[in-house]
């Protein structure tokens, strides 16, 4: 007969499951009833909350159990549909779990919408969002996505950047309600949206320029840079936007400057150009780009 302590050995040790999908609106998954009942640690912690690390995923995810079972195969885990969706667990994965000792309470969660659409249905729920949070997720860690259930009715997905003051603790805690909660604001998402929406704007233009000219293999030396010509830039600002010495760029606005002086003799006999025309040559144009 085995001892208390190989059943506690045990009770730590990695135990692989074939996952089915279960439709409960939280975020803790269902053991085999028989499989709680013959371990000590789990038959005896009704009530408390138990934390499994994922041990074959790519990245560090971890699980949430608190004596929810079902009456399926030994073999079997169940994990909420919305909840597997944002580990990329599919049906009938095989997935290697180890239950966690010791695990810690969390003093502070950051936490962000992941679209523009699920942080103004976080708005008009925010009176509510810590007591619908509490009893569907009891733990937290950094990049850990999740699903959440406003009002028993709509899902959004949040996503954790943060738990605690270090932003770069990878641990996984327990929250209570006495962790606080610090939702990011939509603001702060639409402005992350729009840069970054700036930047692969940037980054496709150079791009395609910079296909232009390995195509038309442009060569040159030193001695031959034109200064009418090329674009200098200083390195710092090329590196933000990702220019490389040869790109090539366009001017995309023409600024019109009104002269107020008197034209000689020499300009009021040249042809004037047509406006559309300058803008249509002015913007063919293509400038090389080389750094001072």
């Amino acid at each position: 007969m085995p001892s208390s302590n190989s059943q506690a050995n045990d009770a730590f040790s990695e135990k692989e499951f074939q996952v089915f999908l279960t439709s409960t609106r939280d975020c803790y998954v269902q053991l085999p009833h028989e499989y709680v009942l013959s371990n000590a640690v789990l038959n005896e912690s009704k009530g408390k909350i138990q934390v499994f690390k994922i041990i074959n995923h790519d990245d560090d995810d971890y699980l949430c159990w608190s004596w929810h079972t079902h009456q399926q195969a030994p073999n079997k885990i169940g994990i909420p549909s919305t909840l597997a969706k944002c580990l990329e667990i599919n049906e009938n994965d095989n997935i290697t779990i180890k239950l966690l000792k010791d695990v810690k309470m969390c003093k502070s969660v950051f936490v962000r919408p992941e679209t523009i659409d699920d942080s103004e249905i976080l708005e008009f729920n925010q009176n509510s969002i810590e007591e619908e949070l509490l009893s569907q997720v009891r733990i937290a860690y950094r990049d850990m996505k999740f699903p959440l259930f406003i009002n028993n009715n709509i899902s959004i997905t949040l996503n954790t950047y943060q738990c605690g003051n270090d932003d770069k603790d990878t641990n996984v805690y327990i929250i209570d309600s006495g962790t606080e909660l610090i939702v990011e604001t939509k603001h702060e998402i639409i402005d992350e949206v729009k840069q970054e929406k700036k930047k692969y704007y940037i980054k496709s233009k150079l791009e395609k320029l910079s296909t232009i000219a390995n195509r038309l293999d442009l060569k040159y030396t030193h001695e031959q840079i034109d200064d009418d010509k090329f674009i200098y830039v200083s390195k710092d600002i090329a590196t933000k936007i990702g220019l490389v010495s040869g790109d090539l760029v366009q001017v995309l606005h023409l600024n019109i400057i009104r002269k107020n002086i008197i034209k000689d003799e020499t300009e009021q006999a040249e042809e004037q150009k047509n406006p559309l025309d300058a803008l249509k040559e002015f913007e063919e144009k293509k400038e090389r780009v080389c750094f001072n």
